[in-house]
């Protein structure tokens, strides 16, 4: 991958992974104590063996780096979820689960291997080797109260858990240790579920998540990237969801959310390292100065967000169905990455697309346009000691699909 995207190869590298995975999962569902009270419970198996090797060609070959790693993991949960159907009013839910993982990891960095040249045989001798085991218990909670057949209100409470791992791509120039710990996310969420009319439905949540051992990428003060246990943070949030039936063959869905978060804390070593990232920026939205973490923003996250789709049925009796379908996006500006470098533009998209389906529901013909309005999606800026650049969405482009259903 020529990563600079230029003429010449200022930083190329090439990856070979392989990875391998199994899973199983056995459940069981059933009412043992009545029909009051539901009950599903089961039991999950996951391994997998992922082998990562990375070569980098950097300044036409001048320096040359390979690097990687080997990691073994296995996980095993336990879950149960039951409702509780009380009265006619209110119903109780309740969820386990509990998960137990294990990680075994050989990483090589660039001063245990032998560099590629003009072969794929690499060699390495790892300089860090260890496993770690995790568990955790993520319980939730909801509880409901029908209004009536129409409406229904509902709370809940949830903990859940990104797995702590291995820096595989550790490019440190000494044996360090690439390990990081499990993120927490604690989330409490109130809304309510209605239906206004025979042909209109209105749902509508806010909700609070706390994040705790946020797991983000940050630069190490030797170039090297890992990821670490950076911070604690808060996002709020609410969403309002919108489905018409205009008639039997008109829809028009519709839902906006709003989303507002926050560093808690942040990790010393984090603060350093993004302000190091910001004095040294080339940004065109710089310069930048050092910041604490009641500066900095989230990255990635839209104030507001929305989208409006509208679907027209046309049936065409025993000759099929035509399904006409257009579709509005807007995102809001929001920041590229945690040391808020750069500012990704709002934009706005429309799709459209239109089906005919045959009678037997065999086969499908669909003609669309994709970001027809050539919005400019950018995605992400990124800064290099040597370079700059964005990465752009697929600009406006049409296609036609065709399938068949055996």
């Amino acid at each position: 991958i020529d990563t600079d995207g230029g003429a010449g190869d200022i930083f190329v590298f090439v990856s070979n992974p392989e990875q391998e995975q199994i899973s199983h999962e056995i459940r069981w569902s059933g009412t043992p104590w009545g029909d009051n009270f539901e009950l599903t419970a089961g039991a999950y198996y996951f391994n997998q063996k992922i082998e990562y090797i990375e070569g980098r060609h950097i300044f036409g070959g001048l320096l040359t780096q390979t690097l990687g790693g080997d990691v073994d993991h296995t996980a095993v949960g336990l879950f149960v979820d039951t409702t509780w159907n009380i009265n006619e009013k209110w119903a109780l839910n309740l969820g386990l689960r509990y998960t137990d993982e294990e990680k075994e990891a050989d990483i090589s960095i660039p001063t245990d291997c032998v560099p590629i040249t003009t072969t794929w045989s690499p060699s390495c001798t790892p300089s860090f080797s260890d496993d770690e085991n995790w568990d955790n218990i993520g319980p939730a909670v909801t509880l409901q109260y029908f209004h009536s057949d129409d409406l229904n209100f509902y709370a809940s409470a949830k903990r859940g858990y990104r797995s702590g791992g291995f820096n595989i791509r550790n490019s440190a120039a000494f044996p360090v240790s690439p390990k990081y710990d499990e993120e927490t996310v604690d989330t409490w969420e109130l809304g309510f579920k209605a239906d206004l009319r025979d042909n209109l439905r209105v749902n509508a949540s806010i909700f609070r998540s706390e994040y705790d051992d946020l797991q983000r990428v940050a630069v190490q003060p030797d170039s090297s990237q890992r990821t670490i246990n950076a911070a604690t943070s808060i996002i709020d949030g609410g969403e309002v969801e919108v489905y018409w039936l205009a008639n039997d063959n008109f829809t028009i869905t519709a839902n906006i959310g709003f989303l507002d978060g926050e560093y808690d804390s942040l990790d010393p070593g984090a603060l350093f390292a993004l302000n190091r990232a910001r004095l040294a920026s080339r940004s065109p939205d710089g310069p930048f100065g050092a910041v604490t973490h009641n500066d900095l923003d989230l990255a990635r996250l839209p104030d507001i967000n929305y989208s409006v789709t509208a679907i027209y049925d046309l049936p065409l009796g025993e000759s099929g169905l035509v399904t006409f379908r257009v579709s509005t996006k807007y995102v809001d500006e929001r920041w590229n990455n945690d040391s808020n470098l750069f500012v990704l533009p709002d934009y706005t998209t429309v799709d459209f697309s239109v089906m005919y389906t045959t009678a037997d529901d065999k086969w499908r013909v669909t003609a669309f346009g994709k970001n027809v309005t050539s919005a400019d999606l950018f995605t992400s800026y990124t800064e290099t000691s040597l370079y700059a650049y964005h990465v752009i969405q697929q600009p406006e482009r049409y296609g036609v699909e065709i399938s068949y259903k055996f």
